[in-house]
């Protein structure tokens, strides 16, 4: 019986390894990385995060301190005023709570993040924008160049750039606070010039948003267009890309020497031409879309002037 035991034993240990060498020698699974599903999830996220960046701040916006009491008015202890919501009333961040049923802070939290959503593009979203070019193998072609366009949730424009100046700005990061993510804008709009010829900052900006002439029916491609300024430069028009417009050169001579010609521009690029008759037309940048219809009264109030007597 013991030598029984012996043999067994050894029978086992020999199976064992033989069973481990086996497996061993098996080559490893190649897994598959959903990139695909990875990106399409990341883009999700994002759209859902800035909607609700939307939301949070439309009720930022309904929210003013014009009703807040006065310091010093008797009664419970006041909350300080948030510095990062400037002229919002203290008690918004109490209604976001309960609205998003979660607890002040978490409420002050988000309020702060939506606010950077739209108010700022930090060094770190351009290095998660590179990072997503890379991947999918974004590159100039020869001879030729690539403009990036960030755009606004409502497709305004909000600012351009190139591959290289992205890279640069990505490994600077804010001036100020290099060594920190502080949430400065890095990217935006480009600044205006104190002469006649745009930068060609400006030039990419314009023909970005612009994509062709903008005199209504043109449409003449933006290669054969100029950046011209709405209000002419000498009678004291700024050369800022909101008084800048692609036309055409016919349409850039007519401007210029036909009397009765009106042009109009707003800051967001929205351009009104009224002829020498006087039809005017009006005309958003393409690519934008127009602000969502305003939402249906409460039952019971349609038709209404004043509120119900208290």
């Amino acid at each position: 019986m013991r030598g029984f035991g012996v043999v067994r034993e050894v029978a086992g240990s020999l199976v064992e390894r033989a069973l481990a060498g086996w497996l061993v020698e098996q080559p490893a699974p190649l897994r598959r990385v959903p990139v695909a599903l990875l990106s399409r999830e990341q883009a999700r996220k994002a759209m859902e995060a800035a909607y609700e960046a939307e939301l949070v701040l439309g009720l930022v916006d309904d929210s003013p301190d014009d009703d807040d009491p006065p310091p010093g008015t008797p009664g419970a202890r006041s909350w300080k005023p948030d510095p990062e919501l400037p002229g919002v009333s203290e008690f918004f961040t109490a209604e976001l709570a309960v609205v998003l049923n979660c607890g002040r802070l978490s409420a002050g939290q988000r309020a702060h993040r939506a606010s950077t959503y739209r108010t700022h593009l930090p060094a770190t979203h351009l290095r998660e924008l590179l990072e997503q070019l890379d991947a999918l193998g974004v590159r100039a072609p020869q001879g030729g160049s690539v403009t990036l366009a960030v755009t606004e949730e409502d497709g305004t424009l909000r600012a351009t750039s190139t591959l290289e100046q992205l890279r640069r700005i990505a490994r600077r990061g804010c001036p100020d606070h290099p060594s920190e993510d502080c949430g400065c804008a890095v990217l935006d709009r480009p600044e205006p010039v104190d002469r006649y010829a745009p930068s060609a900052a400006q030039q990419r900006f314009v023909r970005t948003r612009d994509r062709s002439c903008r005199l209504p029916t043109c449409g003449q491609r933006v290669g054969w267009a100029d950046v011209d300024p709405v209000v002419p430069h000498a009678c004291g028009g700024a050369t800022d890309c909101a008084d800048l417009c692609c036309l055409c050169r016919s349409h850039h001579r007519m401007k210029t020497l036909v009397r009765g010609w009106r042009f109009q521009m707003s800051p967001d690029g929205v351009l009104t031409v009224t002829t020498p008759s006087g039809i005017t037309r009006t005309t958003p940048p393409p690519g934008t879309r127009p602000p969502p219809p305003a939402p249906d009264p409460p039952p019971g109030t349609a038709g209404r002037d004043e509120p119900p007597p208290s």
